[in-house]
């Protein structure tokens, strides 16, 4: 069976199999998924994807880790959640948000948000000197110790 769809642009026929894919990836809004949003939401920093699952087990959902990898993928992929990875530590998520780098306690793994004003001014600055180069994407992460741990 073929199934119509008017407001797909360019395959405009899915099969059942597809309709399902589809409908469980865009359509479908679980309790998994607004509470891992939420929790997303109300942190301080970016979070493992372990982290999310202990925080959701106390609310009594006790996904699988490979069904949190799936839908921080989604979230991805709809542009509500963001991977970050500092050094080659694992990945972390945040909720999407403007742009910005971030700053990590090497002593507790505080992580801060930093924002930098005229960036991309800055960045035109410093690849002036460079003559054959055009940048595509940049990372920056400040690590050092944070006021608390130098107490």
């Amino acid at each position: 069976m073929v199934i119509f769809i008017p407001s797909l642009k360019y395959n405009n026929y899915l099969t059942n199999a597809t309709w399902l894919r589809y409908y469980c990836s865009v359509m479908k809004n679980t309790n998994l998924l607004r509470h891992t949003l939420n929790i997303l939401e109300n942190v301080t920093k970016p979070i493992t994807a372990q982290e999310i699952i202990t925080k959701l087990q106390p609310l009594g959902i006790h996904p699988h880790k490979t069904t949190i990898y799936r839908l921080l993928e989604r979230l991805q992929k709809e542009q509500k959640v963001q991977p970050v990875q500092f050094e080659e530590k694992s990945i972390r998520y945040e909720k999407k948000s403007s742009h910005h780098h971030h700053i990590i306690c090497e002593k507790c793994d505080g992580v801060e948000d930093l924002i930098i004003e005229d960036e991309k001014q800055m960045i035109k600055e410093l690849l002036k000197k460079t003559k054959s180069f055009i940048p595509l994407h940049h990372q920056l992460e400040i690590f050092g110790i944070c006021a608390s741990c130098t107490k």
